[in-house]
């Protein structure tokens, strides 16, 4: 029974266990918690910002309608005319302190939303790293053994291209990973539900190309198990045709 080189067994295993390797190596992140304790965690930290977003919201309602009812209650009791334009005046600059008052503590929680997404992004992109690192690493070891199969003279033409597909689309995922972190890295103006869409777009673009990378390199690591069974079918075991002991031992005592 022939058995495939161990180049080839270790592509081919190192291929089957790639899609493996990154769900445990990117689940975590530089000693960060697994993805998805890390993943209920920011869950509940917008949770609570867009809860506090509310609270916010609702209590100036609230100190709103108190200051209309204690300014009408004031007014009713003005005894001039004077006397009411300065409760009016109270009135104005009490509702513009509120209004300003719900500003700042809303534009702090967004900021906070928003740097929760970013940090958010920023563990994604170490995730990538380390995919794109395991890719770059497939790609070398099917370089060598393509190389040692050409100079030992086998067609490796089908195993060049395929690897220079996976390239291809090693390369792209290299694009889209930058463009997650480009994103990240810009001033976000907008609203952090925008960024949010924004940023779910982008990992799901790096996310395509990944796998569509993973299964590039696949048929790589098959080409060259190909070309490794073609060596063999032409390189059969040979057979000795000396005659062995025992029949040179009989032809002697004939």
């Amino acid at each position: 029974m022939r058995y495939p080189s161990p180049a080839v067994v270790t592509v081919t295993a190192l291929l089957a266990f790639s899609g493996i390797a990154f769900a445990e190596e990117t689940s975590q992140a530089a000693g960060s918690a697994p993805a998805p304790a890390r993943a209920t965690v920011i869950r509940e930290k917008r949770a609570d910002l867009k809860g506090a977003l509310k609270d916010v919201q609702a209590n100036f309602k609230t100190s709103v309608k108190d200051l209309r009812t204690g300014t009408k209650a004031q007014m009713q009791v003005a005894s001039s005319s004077a006397e009411r334009r300065a409760i009016e005046r109270n009135a104005v600059q009490n509702t513009k302190a509120l209004i300003q008052a719900r500003k700042a503590s809303s534009t702090k929680i967004i900021e906070q939303k928003k740097e929760l997404a970013r940090k958010n992004v920023g563990k994604i992109e170490q995730r990538y790293v380390v995919a794109i690192k395991q890719f770059d690493n497939l790609v070398t070891r099917i370089q060598s053994r393509i190389a040692k199969m050409k100079s030992a003279g086998a067609d490796t033409t089908k195993a060049e291209a395929a690897l220079a597909r996976a390239q291809t689309a090693i390369e792209q995922v290299k694009a889209d990973a930058q463009k997650l972190a480009d994103l990240r890295a810009q001033d976000q103006s907008g609203q952090a539900k925008e960024l949010r869409a924004r940023v779910e777009a982008a990992v799901k673009q790096v996310n395509a190309s990944m796998k569509a990378a993973h299964n590039a390199l696949d048929k790589a690591g098959k080409a060259l198990t190909v070309i490794e069974r073609l060596k063999q079918k032409k390189s059969p075991a040979t057979t000795s045709t000396e005659p062995s002991a025992e029949t040179e031992s009989a032809q002697t005592s004939n």
